[in-house]
């Protein structure tokens, strides 16, 4: 369903990136991550024989951040007003503050670390 789409999208006379790409944004939104094709989402080592051993090359680009996004959308903003830094306490929170508030690049493995630098001096 969603490479039929896509095709349908992208295969016309006007201005078919545009189309590609809310087509893609669509389908995405509605079928699932699980739904799309490895070969659309960066995995094509997983699928195509032509990539085997060369992983490195098939990372699409911003893919993770693009991810990180996504997944930050669909479990919602931790905080129903913006707090002073010190009175955040949660994990989650802190992430989101110092990813969206502050734009320090980090994850799970880091987010003490970044918050540390930043607050606690």
């Amino acid at each position: 369903m969603f490479e039929e789409a896509i095709c349908c999208a992208v295969n016309h006379s006007g201005d078919s990136d545009s189309t590609g790409a809310i087509c893609g944004q669509i389908m995405g939104t509605w079928l699932g991550l699980h739904c799309i094709p490895g070969y659309y989402t960066g995995d094509m080592f997983a699928k195509d024989p032509l990539f085997e051993g060369r992983e490195e090359n098939c990372d699409l680009e911003g893919r993770h951040v693009l991810m990180t996004i996504a997944d930050d959308l669909a479990d919602g903003c931790p905080f129903s007003s913006r707090p002073h830094p010190l009175e955040i306490e949660e994990k989650k929170q802190k992430q989101w503050y110092l990813r969206y508030v502050l734009h320090v690049d980090c994850d799970s493995t880091n987010v003490e670390e970044s918050w540390n630098q930043r607050f606690c001096r």
